[in-house]
């Protein structure tokens, strides 16, 4: 049973991970995107 609660305590890091990576990513292209704007 613990193993069981450690295990989807894991998975759920892991996509709170994720979903970080996945707005850090979005803030880059943003910042990317600006740039190039601003340059034009």
């Amino acid at each position: 049973m613990q193993m069981q609660m450690q295990m989807k305590q894991m998975q759920m890091q892991m996509k709170q991970m994720q979903m970080q990576m996945k707005q850090m990513q979005m803030q880059m292209k943003q910042m990317l995107h600006f740039r190039t704007c601003r340059k034009n």
